[in-house]
């Protein structure tokens, strides 16, 4: 089938119709930046004043130095300078203003060394060092990292070749910026450094001159426009990783799924996320590779695009609350498209002959499922992107527990929803006061929470899977689907969209009929069966909130609360009925209610999946579940759980012993004052435990000569970080005692080391939670 491309003569692109850029502001700039500055004879007096100049000058354009609480968008400068050897001349931390950094620069760069040997490759390892040392532990680990490079001579070859150093750097995504001060002006130190330098990243003072600030500057705002993890940058050629980049991220997603589904999908996977546009071929072709070369697509391809009808209008999706930008100039409609119908508002593109080629085809907005694209914009200089976001990206992508040497923190609770193992009862007020239309929002929200590769229904080979029942209401409750009826997301999909097409004629809408129906279905079909250790939770999709007596909601919900089921709740407002949320707040888990905003519902979506994820993430029984606030049992929580055990045991026998109670589990970690304030709570709730409180954790010393936390069997030691609890006069010397136990002082407890074989008391063991990334069986 032939495709239609139109471009309309004699008319140029509107500007704000065109893929945004990279940010270019310097006064936003945020990297870690470390000069690495040839100061051998060979560079000479004046030359290092140059040097001293440019580096000033390259930061003089507003960009904050230094770090600060307030303010995350801010770069940290170190210096290195070198000949012979290496010298730090400071550290990622040491400037914090433009004027230290004036100061210190012009200063340690007054005059050069004796030494005519000039060893990049010195100067290069000290930077690597510094990055090492000082992006350990801190939340600027997401910040991109440039080197600097101001050399007179290039020694290669050997141990002082510093081609294998440059290549390490680049490796672990440090971007090298290289400025050559040629001595003899024959070029060739610019075609060596070439080889160190990133791409297109290589300069000279005497090319060009008065631009070179210009390059520089330009090469970090290059280094600065990235995209999250498990994303793509779009670029002018596919095929060049090296050709322009847009500030523009893409990423293709093989989990089918209608076009509003995939929409509201697209909108929970970043901030300001949604789905891809295609404003030129180029674009067009761009996404088309990204697909072929993404898992997941075959041949035909077909995937969703970010095309729907708006009034009358095609328009391109935006993140919500953004204005939607008409379709102009360029189209890729295959021939006979786009078809008139009021039904076909969402667009796909579809492969339709050999030739590896698509065109836009308008469609269904519910009925049709294939895979999708999505977009969101560069992290950059107009676009800061936090720590936690990353953290939570690369948890869902790669599975990563916190608790590692590399990240001094406890484990969050599991956020792999394609792992989730819950039983779960839709809930759904199909009344008037819902009507149609808000169904059909409903419905949409309800396959976007689970249409993020959530197993649905029963495998026996894998034990995560997530099984949905669908109960509609209104006067009375009807259920549409038990829990064994949908085995698959499509079976889900189907049985979904037809349940909640249309509104019944009624006006009465009494939740508690839909609660009965779920606490019915849970009593039958999840007690006394293999999923019976598996968490419940029911989603209430409401319109309002009525009932008293027999039909007053509070009661059933209450039931359903004491006998472990989370309750989620969903308020779709009417028009004057302002007291819906505070209303369902009462039946909800405390935490799980939520309201309906039409400019925000790739956040609803979030919000509920979030819920599902925190119910399935639980502890066995006997063991505490560890939170933000001992005190408040809805405050955040952790994939971490505690158990005090009151035999007392030396260190050694307790540590033994916490390893043999659960799969990955070990004597308890401390690693921040919230968690050693928690534990000495739980020791003082528990039965067995008495003043002066006296217990076990996993701190000791080991051979390599340092204080480390135990973990679970096969996984290695976490080093002691700060925080530090040790109570005055300790640690004592470590060769005789080289285990520590919390020990009351005053009102707390502090750390006091002892021997691992001498002296009994009670412990504190910890283990994983049961969640998305650790299935626990039935006890």
């Amino acid at each position: 089938m032939a495709k239609v491309h139109i471009l309309l003569g004699g008319t140029s692109a509107d500007l704000s119709y065109t893929d945004r850029e990279c940010g270019t502001d310097l006064t936003n700039l945020w990297l870690d930046v470390v000069a690495v500055v040839d100061n051998s004879i060979g560079m000479t007096n004046e030359g290092l004043a140059n040097i001293a100049a440019n580096i000033c000058t390259v930061f003089s354009a507003g960009t904050r130095i230094g770090t600060q609480a307030s303010e995350p968008q801010t770069t940290r400068v170190g210096l290195v300078t070198y000949n012979v050897n290496a010298q730090q001349n400071a550290d990622l931390n040491k400037f914090q203003s433009l004027d230290d950094l004036y100061n210190n620069v012009f200063a340690d760069l007054s005059s050069v060394s004796t030494s005519a040997q000039s060893f990049l490759s010195t100067g290069l390892a000290a930077a690597e060092s510094l990055f090492e040392y000082e992006n350990f532990g801190t939340n600027r680990s997401h910040y991109k990292k440039v080197v600097i490079v101001y050399a007179s001579s290039y020694a290669a070859g050997g141990e002082m070749d510093p081609l294998p150093v440059a290549n390490r750097l680049k490796t672990s995504g440090v971007n090298i910026i290289t400025v050559a001060y040629d001595q003899t002006g024959d070029g060739l130190l610019l075609k060596q450094l070439a080889e160190i330098a990133s791409p297109r990243f290589n300069f000279s003072n005497t090319d060009n001159e008065g631009n070179t600030i210009g390059q520089v500057q330009s090469a970090m705002l290059e280094t600065n426009c990235f995209c999250p993890s498990g994303w793509i940058q779009y670029r002018q050629n596919y095929t060049d990783h090296n050709s322009y980049r847009y500030g523009v991220c893409l990423q293709a997603v093989s989990l089918a799924a209608n076009w509003r589904a995939a929409k509201m999908a697209c909108a929970n996977r970043w901030t300001n996320s949604y789905l891809v546009n295609e404003y030129n071929q180029q674009k067009h072709d761009y996404v088309l590779d990204v697909v072929q070369n993404s898992s997941g697509f075959f041949q035909p391809y077909s995937y969703h695009n970010g095309l729907n009808l708006v009034g009358g209008v095609w328009k391109w999706d935006q993140p919500g609350g953004w204005q939607q930008p008409d379709l102009k100039n360029w189209y890729n409609w295959d021939q006979g498209y786009p078809i008139t119908s009021s039904s076909l508002t969402a667009v796909l593109n579809q492969q339709n002959n050999e030739e590896v080629a698509t065109g836009w085809q308008n469609i269904d907005y519910y009925k049709t499922a294939v895979n999708y694209v999505c977009e969101t914009s560069s992290c950059d200089t107009d676009n800061y992107c936090s720590s936690m976001k990353f953290l939570s990206v690369l948890l869902a992508i790669l599975g990563i527990y916190a608790c590692s040497a590399e990240s001094y923190v406890d484990r969050p609770c599991g956020t792999d929803l394609s792992n989730l193992w819950l039983d779960v009862v839709l809930v759904v007020d199909n009344s008037q006061g819902m009507n149609t239309d808000r169904l059909h929002t409903v419905t949409a929200n309800i396959l976007s929470v689970f249409g993020s590769g959530t197993r649905i229904g029963i495998d026996e080979t894998y034990h995560r899977t997530t099984r949905l029942g669908l109960v509609t209401y209104n006067s009375v409750a009807t259920q549409n689907a038990d829990l064994y009826l949908y085995q698959s997301f499509d079976e889900a999909s189907d049985g979904i969209i037809d349940a909640t097409r249309t509104a019944v004629d009624t006006s009465e809408s009494y939740l508690a009929t839909g609660l009965e129906m779920a606490e019915r279905m849970f009593n039958e079909q999840s007690v006394n069966n293999v999923r019976s250790h598996y968490k419940r939770a029911v989603i209430v999709y409401a319109s309002e909130y009525k009932g008293d007596g027999e039909l007053d909601p509070l009661p059933v919900a209450n039931r359903l609360k004491l006998s472990g089921v989370n309750i989620i709740t969903a308020a779709y407002e009417q028009s004057g009925d302002d007291g819906l949320f505070e209303s369902l707040s009462q039946i909800a888990s405390p935490g799980f209610s939520f309201s309906f905003d039409y400019g925000l519902d790739g956040n609803f979506v979030g919000n509920i999946q979030g819920s599902l994820l925190q119910s399935n993430c639980f502890c066995p029984s006997d063991w505490i579940q560890y939170r933000e606030s001992y005190s408040d049992p809805a405050s955040a929580r952790y994939g971490v759980c505690i158990q005090p055990v009151t035999i007392p045991a030396s260190w050694l026998a307790a540590k033994l012993s916490c390893s043999n109670k659960q799969t990955n589990s070990n004597l308890a970690t401390e690693f921040s004052q919230n968690k050693h304030d928690f534990i000495f709570n739980v020791a003082q709730n528990t039965t067995g435990f008495s003043p002066p409180y006296q217990y076990h954790i996993g701190l000791n010393y080991v051979s390599s000569g340092s204080w480390v936390w135990t973990q679970p069997t096969g996984s290695q030691q976490v080093p002691l970080q700060q925080p530090f609890m040790w109570l005055p006069g300790y640690p004592k010397p470590a060769s005789t005692q080289s285990a520590v136990m919390n020990m009351q002082s005053g009102q707390g407890t502090g750390w006091q080391n002892i021997a691992t074989m001498t002296g009994s008391y009670n412990y504190v063991c910890e283990t994983y939670a049961c969640d998305t990334d650790n299935y626990c069986a039935a006890e």
